[in-house]
């Protein structure tokens, strides 16, 4: 019997050789893998095909394939960016979007160009608003957040889950897609990782 999804770790394979070239790999690979996982469940969440669920899945791994072209000074800041490390940063979506479609995955392009957008049209690059946004980047979006703010890295502590899905809610509908963030709190429930009540 064929593995469904075997084509698609065969791409990720590749792409996780392109992420070994980012200067800060170690947390990148792993990050693009931890995003991964959770995308194919948030998106089985709302009910899509395989065929769909794998594009999705695919689309995150590739998400942060554009930071090979940041610098070690804006990959390695500790703390805030400066304005110009900001404007670099805000790049590499669009970064990302290029190689994609450089290698044929236009599709995947379209979702990851777009992770960094918010519903209120604060996110980058491009400020898209509401709908502008594809539902996928917002699936996008909230995993690539969770997964960012629950890591520890050397220059802060992780959130706890808890405090990392109420800080979610909090900007829910403002920034993420209520359905979205209430589909990974569904993931977390059903993973029993959640061990105290949400108060919210």
């Amino acid at each position: 019997m064929i593995d469904k999804f075997a084509i698609d770790y065969q791409r990720v394979l590749i792409t996780m050789s392109l992420l070994k070239n980012v200067e800060d790999s170690d947390y990148t690979e792993k990050h693009s893998l931890r995003v991964g996982r959770l995308v194919k469940k948030i998106s089985a969440e709302f009910y899509y095909d395989i065929s769909t669920i794998n594009f999705i899945t695919r689309s995150a791994y590739f998400h942060d394939v554009g930071k090979i072209k940041l610098s070690k000074k804006v990959l390695f800041m500790a703390g805030r960016l400066d304005e110009d490390g900001l404007k670099e940063m805000k790049q590499h979506p669009i970064f990302s979007s290029n190689i994609l479609n450089n290698l044929g995955l236009s599709g995947e392009a379209d979702i990851a160009v777009q992770h960094h957008e918010r519903l209120n049209g604060s996110g980058y690059p491009h400020g898209l608003v509401g709908d502008e946004i594809k539902t996928e980047s917002r699936i996008l979006a909230v995993a690539d957040v969770f997964d960012a703010i629950t890591t520890e890295r050397p220059y802060r502590k992780g959130f706890t889950i808890k405090n990392a899905l109420l800080y979610l809610y909090s900007c829910a509908k403002e920034q993420y897609d209520l359905k979205v963030v209430k589909a990974l709190h569904n993931i977390l429930e059903k993973d029993k990782k959640l061990k105290d009540t949400l108060d919210i």
